[in-house]
């Protein structure tokens, strides 16, 4: 699937959480799973860019816990990043803010935050519970910030500790 396409559809997830939030419509659960969906891709894309995502990683999957709507066009989101490194499966905290272009189909900007600084990356197995320590991760091991869908546009990266 193209990038260009890839970005379409998740500008239209986004625009379609925002507006079922703001309408508290009944399938804003619903709206949160499939932008979830659409989300593991642009994690992918985003995190593979970073010196300190190995090569032979890859996600398989994210599990949003909350998100907010934080502007108009801005949700954020927190949850669990599953990913591989080989043989080992992992769970591990993300965040996620997504800007909306004002023309859509469109994403204007986007930050990704993966794993906590302070414990590192690679210690929950999949299948374990996430601690309750993850809502509140302030410094995070990798962010990625970029501008548009990471492969189309330019985009920057940086860790934090």
């Amino acid at each position: 699937m193209a990038s260009e396409s890839l970005e379409a559809e998740l500008a239209d997830e986004v625009a379609a959480f925002i507006a079922a939030s703001e309408a508290d419509s009944a399938d804003t659960q619903e709206r949160l799973i499939s932008l979830g969906q659409r989300l593991e891709w642009l994690a992918y894309e985003a995190l593979r860019q970073h010196e300190g995502w190995s090569r032979y990683w890859w996600v398989d999957g994210l599990d949003c816990e909350s998100a907010l709507v934080a502007a108009p066009s801005t949700v954020a989101i927190r949850g669990v990043l599953i990913w591989v490194d080989g043989d080992n499966w992992w769970i591990d905290p993300v965040r996620l803010v997504l800007r909306l272009a004002s023309t859509l189909p469109q994403i204007d900007s986007y930050e990704i935050a993966f794993g906590d600084a302070v414990t590192g990356v690679g210690q929950i197995p999949y299948g374990d519970h996430p601690p309750q320590e993850w809502g509140a991760v302030t410094s995070w091991l990798i962010t990625v910030r970029g501008r548009g869908y990471p492969g189309l546009h330019q985009t920057g990266t940086d860790g934090e500790s």
